[in-house]
């Protein structure tokens, strides 16, 4: 039996998010999840903790400083394109493409965005607007 056709954003990106956490402490193999939800319904569940690695350096004043990125993300649906971020600047880059959006309710939905990393979890928001079926294109919000 054929699945049904999936309803993929091609990429959604939020470019420009600014995240400080003055207590920012991440190891490679440290948790990196992204969940997308519409109210309490889950869109997207996605672990990518094993393509997570970082550098750790110390800056002029013997401050921590932790720049991240993922590797290649070989996943067929739900695939993280792009991660980036720089405690030194607060700098977060997240691409996601191949989004398995069927559970979408509606052509615009205001969407839940949650990123574990290590123990925490920071909340944001994006906006979906369907112009077509299947076909979506983005308005994010700013991170907390």
């Amino acid at each position: 039996m054929a699945s049904p056709p999936c309803a993929h954003v091609s990429s959604f990106r939020q470019a420009d998010l600014l995240l400080s956490d003055a207590s920012f402490v991440y190891q490679t193999n440290d948790t990196l999840r992204i969940r997308l939800l519409e109210n309490a319904n889950v869109l997207v569940d996605r672990d990518f903790t094993a393509l997570g690695r970082v550098h750790v350096s110390t800056n002029s004043i013997g401050k921590l400083v932790f720049a991240m990125h993922t590797l290649p993300d070989l996943a067929t649906t739900n695939r993280i394109s792009w991660f980036s971020y720089s405690s030194a600047t607060g700098r977060l880059l997240l691409a996601l493409s191949r989004l398995d959006l069927n559970q979408l309710s509606n052509s615009q939905a205001q969407v839940n965005v949650e990123l574990t990393v290590g123990s925490r979890v920071y909340p944001t928001a994006v906006t979906f607007f369907g112009r077509n079926p299947g076909t979506y294109s983005t308005y994010s919000t700013s991170m907390p």
